[in-house]
């Protein structure tokens, strides 16, 4: 999306004015995007024992968070830059993916905590 900054601002941005086919095309988009987030846990469970697949509501919120991230980016710092955000992104869904380790406790607190409120 890098390579057409006009494109990932419709896409991501403008995209629920633009009607109801762009907000479909977005969404099989994004199905898109989070089958291949699921086959690389599968293959890294596959690879370590220890990982288990994703469950599809924790690889959706993977996919959410990210179009959440990318569309920031776009309106702060345009989408010409996009690049500069794919190692933070990528490094999101290796944590995602070896924090699913079968011996992680779902309760476990998470290492930065939120600021109250």
């Amino acid at each position: 999306m890098a390579g057409g900054p006009e494109f990932a601002r419709v896409f991501l941005v403008d995209v629920l004015g633009a009607g109801h086919r762009a907000v479909e095309l977005r969404q099989r988009v994004y199905d898109l995007f989070g089958e291949r987030l699921q086959l690389l846990a599968l293959r890294a469970s596959v690879e370590d024992s220890s990982i288990v697949p994703l469950p599809e509501l924790v690889v959706r919120a993977l996919v959410g968070g990210i179009g959440e991230l990318v569309q920031r980016h776009i309106l702060t710092e345009g989408a010409a830059s996009l690049e500069e955000l794919a190692p933070a992104l990528t490094r999101l869904a290796i944590q995602m993916i070896e924090g699913s380790r079968s011996g992680v406790q779902e309760d476990a607190r998470p290492v930065v905590e939120a600021p109250s409120l």
